[in-house]
């Protein structure tokens, strides 16, 4: 081997050694960089976590998962200060779910009136102070739904996330109390716009169907069968003054005889 050889072959291998250990510097620090850190006792007593997205967790530990009293927020708003078990939202808890886009979901739209679930540009956010079980709201509770200016209010009972059992939903425009099932009003409730009309009766999927009395603006009264959301059946009109303007059938809305 000539000395030049022997130069350009021992330079070669600096050079390997070199981006071998840039390599391995880049994949520890990388490692540091994405690693949890823990300030107190997050095996089993009161710490604050902070992990790698960003997220924060205080409150008390066991076996290493958050359980008891505590805290857990994100860079973005979200927060929830409340009880866990085993990592899970469990017992009471207040959460906020910050600024999260102006897409409804699925399950916010089968929660609403049929009228209100368009989706429009801006954000909304959502608080829910409550009962959890397993990190799905369930028990009594109060969810508040704010889009654009627009507000949306729940109280009332949850089972496995959604809205089931007597309860009070309120929008900018109407008011609705009575017994929901998996997020629609459904059984007997009463209804009341801004404009003072109001409906006493029967409901499926947020609409009058069965027997109930309806009150107009100006006090005319219809009392008798329903059926989505219109007059259908047997029924009567009353004026203002309870005469009887109308008395017979009704079809979707319309006096037959």
């Amino acid at each position: 081997m000539t000395l030049k050889s022997y130069l350009q072959a021992r330079d070669l291998l600096k050079a390997v050694r070199v981006r071998d250990l840039f390599l391995i510097l880049l994949v520890v620090s990388s490692s540091f960089l994405n690693a949890d850190s823990c300030d107190g006792d997050c095996k089993d007593g009161k710490g604050i976590k902070l992990f790698s997205n960003g997220n924060r967790y205080e409150g008390n530990f066991k076996n290493g998962k958050f359980d008891g009293e505590g805290s857990l927020e994100s860079p973005k708003g979200y927060k929830y200060s409340g009880q866990f078990k085993e990592g899970n939202k469990n017992g009471f808890g207040i959460w906020n779910s910050g600024l999260i886009g102006n897409k409804l979901t699925k399950e916010e739209n089968n929660f609403l009136p049929a009228k209100e679930t368009k989706d429009e540009l801006g954000q909304k956010s959502i608080y829910y102070e409550g009962e959890w079980k397993n990190n799905k709201r369930e028990g009594n509770g109060k969810l508040i739904i704010k889009k654009n200016g627009k507000t949306k209010k729940y109280s009332g009972f949850f089972i496995n996330g959604k809205l089931n059992g007597r309860g009070m939903l309120e929008t900018d425009f109407a008011k609705y109390i009575g017994v929901f099932k998996n997020n629609r009003l459904n059984g007997q409730g009463i209804f009341e716009n801004k404009d003072g009309e109001k409906y006493v009766g029967g409901f499926i999927n947020f609409k009058f169907d069965g027997k109930g009395t309806y009150t107009f603006k100006d006090k005319t009264l219809y009392i008798g069968d329903f059926k989505s959301g219109k007059f259908h059946g047997k029924g009567r009109l009353f004026s203002s003054k309870h005469k009887i303007i109308r008395s017979g059938k009704w079809e979707a809305g319309e006096f037959k005889k």
